[in-house]
């Protein structure tokens, strides 16, 4: 102490001395903790890229091997040498690409639910007659492997929901082909039960039950983990599960409903989830009423914009059994050309077309139709499926979104339901 320092100068030294060192200390532990947070960020990163590199290794073995099968059915048919009868080795060749189709969109939708741009579409269907459509294309796919898929819809089960049906049934195909692949020579069946009603909505609980060699008891703790901690990177690590239940996993979310399971080692698996429905507020009794005033029945005049060969081919064929005529622009600059020399009821419009895109060739047409007072439909039909482009094109002025690829009745539904609510109908 200083002899020309009064006491009280020498605390107040003393005190800020103190803090000075409380501060060195607490900036340290600081220091610390945040290197630490920068090695475990470092570390997790490390591990979620190495579970996609896996899991992108897994896909795309899947996708070649499916296309191998697929191009070895083709050169076979191609050669005219081939045992068995030809409807057999079709319907190879479309689980075949069922599958394929079906690994492609699970790795659009992945990337699609990390970034937010998911595109979802409500619609009231009728649930028996599509379980029975998804057990029927699978079937094929199962009696590979010797397995029988069956269905089994419990009492109290309703017979239309509103639902993004395409969603659901990926949840479900995805839960199927994980029990397709741990089960030989046995049975799979998907079981749907009402577990109960919340003012106009029902919850129903889905089942996927098998007989196959059951889950390893290292595998059910993790997988345990993964669903309870509500971890899909988790999830993506697994062996066997790989992208399929982290996607199952997500979807069940738009349904406000959870994805678990029950199993044990050597015995039963059953996964299952829950989902919350609408009931359709107004059922329409006598559908024959609009069958018979739709024009779609009798054949629309469309014009479609597409610059693929191939794609053209199966549209054009899928519309033909509808009794629709069809016309074909290669680009947009073609179909305004189209457009101003010929009447259409409807434009099945690509986004991505050379010389002049969809988007361009929509707003031209309807800056057309801002002077005539005309107003055609036009419906996307594109593979931009997210949800930032599904806005694009409604800002642009199309009326309807198809996302490819695309079965023929879904290219059906959304011609019938645009053009009837054209027409009031």
């Amino acid at each position: 102490m200083n002899p020309n320092d009064r006491p009280e100068d020498f605390l107040q030294k003393e005190e800020l001395i103190n803090k000075i060192n409380a501060l060195e200390e607490a900036e340290r532990n600081l220091r610390n903790n945040y290197e630490d947070r920068i090695n475990d960020l470092r570390l997790e990163k490390d591990q979620l890229n190495h579970a996609n590199s896996v899991v992108l290794k897994r896909l795309s073995y899947k996708i070649l091997n499916n296309l191998n099968g697929m191009l070895g059915i083709i050169d076979l048919l191609k050669s005219g040498h081939f045992d068995g009868d030809l409807g057999e080795y079709l319907h190879l060749l479309n689980s075949n690409g069922t599958h394929m189709l079906s690994t492609v969109n699970d790795i659009l939708d992945f990337s699609a639910i990390r970034s937010g741009d998911l595109v979802v579409q409500f619609e009231t269907i009728d649930l028996k007659a599509e379980m029975i459509d998804l057990i029927s294309m699978l079937s094929t796919r199962t009696s590979i492997k010797n397995n029988i898929l069956k269905l089994d819809i419990l009492p109290g089960v309703p017979e239309k929901i509103v639902t993004d049906i395409s969603r659901l049934r990926q949840i479900l195909i995805n839960l199927i082909d994980n029990s397709n692949n741990s089960t030989h020579d046995g049975e799979i069946t998907v079981r749907i039960e009402h577990l109960g009603d919340i003012g106009d909505n029902v919850i129903l609980v889905f089942k996927v039950e098998d007989n196959g060699t059951g889950i390893n008891n290292q595998l059910i703790e993790k997988l345990h983990t993964a669903l309870s901690h509500h971890n899909s990177d988790l999830l993506l690590r697994l062996p066997g599960t790989g992208m399929g239940l982290a996607i199952a996993k997500e979807l069940c979310e738009i349904f406000d409903g959870e994805l678990s399971f029950d199993a044990t080692e050597g015995s039963i698996n059953i996964f299952w989830f829950t989902a919350t429905f609408k009931l359709p507020v107004e059922i329409i009794e006598n559908q024959d009423i609009i069958k018979a005033t739709s024009k779609t029945e009798n054949g629309l005049k469309i014009l479609l914009v597409e610059d693929n060969i191939l794609n053209q081919k199966f549209a054009k064929a899928s519309l033909v059994r509808k009794q629709h005529t069809i016309e074909i622009a290669e680009n947009g600059k073609i179909a305004i050309d189209k457009y101003n020399n010929d009447d259409y009821d409807l434009i099945l419009m690509d986004i991505q077309l050379p010389i002049m895109d969809g988007i361009e060739a929509t707003k031209q047409i309807r800056e057309l139709e801002s002077i005539s007072g005309k107003h055609i439909i036009i419906i996307a039909v594109t593979a931009y499926a997210l949800e930032r482009d599904r806005k694009r094109c409604f800002e642009a002025g199309m009326d309807g979104f198809l996302s490819k690829p695309f079965r023929p009745d879904d290219l059906y539904k959304i011609i019938e339901k645009c053009y009837n609510e054209k027409k009031g109908f």
